[in-house]
């Protein structure tokens, strides 16, 4: 046995240095229990010495147990959409671009719109309570500016932060977390009434990594419920990662984000404009595919400067926030400016590429053409695949915009071609007879 303590002491240290995933620990114990070393190797007698040693573990399994439920025994509920087809109400709505493209200054719009009850949905005419945590702007100084430029009924729009005893202070405020506040979470809602919450970054609020499946469902998975549970909208707020990719891919490292929301919007700045495209990439209770687009413009605010005059009234003066105007639906997508980035920092032209590549094919095609031949010349147009990497739904989504525009024509369900002039005479007409003897050569010198 002391043997065996000695082996265990120095597997010990290198279970340390090596991680956690060393078998160290398990030769460790079997020698400690008597084995044999080459019984110290068996994995069926180390896994029984293992259940003798967990024996004196507590036992939590008597506190989890399965529920079953009948279908029958279940009413359907209707789906409430805060903004219609957009923004459903008890699930999770992600919105997600790069930084500096206005997420935050558009959020602020929508809060402003649900304050006043002016936004499509069930909440029409139903001016509504709205919690808005920032983890990055001052409240006062960038939030509050925005929400008055916007238009905003700011007595129903609250700040949320965490207030916490120490040893010496009571009531220092600290920043919320999910982990930790999510039931204080829960009372605020209730006590305010409020029907959207905003979470913006979500990222500030959350521990672990946000590149792990697990740990981002640990910290998702309760604001999900809780949102189903209270049947509110909450929006989180997220930056991309850096680097190439498509919209689902450039959301995080860890799938679990798109997975657990029911919404995602994806948002992209304009090259040229001032103009930022936003589009739904998900959309489990309604469609998908939509885009549209806000103008980022200016408006004046009067704040207070911080200073006062000779009779003790804040000094005041005018500064200009950003504020986002709706413009309604866009024939640009999130995914078209995507592509376009990419073949820019390829080399390649940055026009609106796609598009043009898409009426190439119908127009050299002899029939109509279906998505999935679109697609697959799409995503091998530069070679055996490489192409724009496009998803059938984005490009079903470009499709119909080309065809509300008159680009191309839709002339049975699922298939694709040219847009045909009525007034013009049949194809076949205009094709030169087979015998036809080709139109004679002209040189300049003809002309003299």
């Amino acid at each position: 046995m002391v043997r065996g303590r000695e082996i265990c002491t120095q597997r010990s240290w290198l279970h340390r240095q090596r991680g956690p995933h060393q078998p160290a620990d398990h030769h460790c114990l079997a020698l400690q229990g008597g084995l044999g070393m080459s019984e110290a190797f068996d994995n069926k007698r180390i896994a029984e010495l293992l259940g003798k040693v967990n024996d004196s573990r507590p036992d939590v399994g008597g506190n989890r147990r399965t529920k079953r439920r009948r279908a029958s025994d279940m009413t359907p509920k209707k789906t409430w959409w805060a903004w219609q087809n957009y923004v459903p109400m008890g699930a999770l709505t992600i919105i997600a671009g790069t930084a500096g493209v206005g997420k935050s200054t558009i959020l602020t719009r929508m809060a402003a719109d649900w304050s006043k009850g002016v936004m499509a949905g069930d909440l029409a005419g139903k001016p509504v309570n709205v919690l808005m945590a920032a983890g990055e702007d001052d409240f006062e100084r960038q939030v509050v500016p925005r929400l008055t430029a916007a238009g905003a009924d700011l007595t129903r729009i609250e700040d949320f932060v965490v207030e916490m005893d120490t040893t010496t202070v009571k009531g220092v405020e600290t920043m919320f977390r999910l982990g930790d506040d999510l039931d204080s979470l829960r009372a605020d809602i209730e006590d305010s009434g409020a029907r959207i919450i905003i979470l913006d970054p979500i990222i500030s609020f959350m521990d672990g990594s946000p590149d792990r499946p697990k740990e981002v469902r640990m910290a998702l998975d309760p604001v999900a419920k809780l949102a189903q549970e209270l049947n509110v909208a909450i929006i989180a707020v997220m930056h991309w990662r850096k680097g190439h990719g498509s919209i689902a891919e450039k959301l995080s490292g860890a799938h679990a984000w798109r997975d657990i929301c029911r919404s995602y919007i994806a948002v992209a700045r304009e090259p040229g404009t001032n103009r930022t495209i936003a589009q739904q990439d998900k959309n489990n209770y309604g469609p998908d595919g939509d885009c549209w687009a806000y103008e980022l413009t200016q408006a004046p605010v009067e704040v207070e400067s911080g200073e006062w005059d000779e009779k003790g009234e804040p000094i005041t003066e005018t500064q200009l926030f950003g504020v986002a105007v709706y413009l309604g639906p866009s024939s640009t997508s999130v995914d078209d400016l995507l592509a376009q980035d990419k073949r820019t920092k390829d080399g390649r032209s940055a026009g609106d590429q796609i598009k043009d590549d898409i009426l190439s094919f119908i127009m050299l095609a002899q029939e109509p053409v279906t998505p999935a031949q679109i697609l697959e010349h799409m995503n091998n147009i530069d070679g055996e695949g490489v192409g724009y990497g496009m998803k059938q739904p984005a490009l079903v989504s470009r499709l119909k915009r080309m065809v509300a525009n008159h680009e191309i024509a839709q002339p049975t369900y699922g298939h694709y071609g040219r847009v045909v002039d009525p007034f013009a005479m049949p194809f076949e007409s205009v094709q030169p007879a087979v015998n036809q003897p080709p139109s004679p050569s002209f040189d300049r010198d003809d002309w003299d």
